[in-house]
């Protein structure tokens, strides 16, 4: 019995006392939850700067690449086009040296027509 004396003699709370705690911890929840947002939207455009950043990364290397390969690209179609002037140098060369020795022949054919009248040549 002394305990349900001793519950009777605690003042109790009023009802606005009630109000103003569930509206302090309202207020508390709200800043709380104001704060949460914020932290979420400084993180997305934290994480959005950096996509942009990776992009630029990416799209810098494929620059550097494509200016590679290309640059690999000319420097070999140079060099084989310096092979195939050489190599027809070197056979136009030889067919000059070749054909040097037929050049008196040739030179006596052209004659012989002239002065014979333009006559065919039977030594085809």
């Amino acid at each position: 019995m002394k305990k349900k004396n001793d519950e009777q003699k605690k003042p109790t709370q009023a009802p606005q006392e009630y109000l103003e705690k569930i509206l302090q911890l309202e207020i508390r929840i709200a800043g709380q939850i104001t704060q949460a947002k914020e932290n979420a939207d400084a993180k997305i455009q934290h994480a959005m700067e950096q996509v942009e950043d990776i992009k630029d990364d990416i799209f810098e290397k494929a620059r550097r690449e494509r200016e590679e390969t290309l640059r690999t690209g000319i420097e070999t179609a140079q060099q084989r086009s310096q092979t195939i002037i050489a190599d027809a140098e070197e056979a136009s060369k030889s067919i000059i040296k070749e054909g040097a020795a037929f050049v008196p022949q040739a030179v006596e054919k052209v004659v012989d027509f002239i002065l014979g009248g333009g006559e065919a040549c039977d030594d085809r």
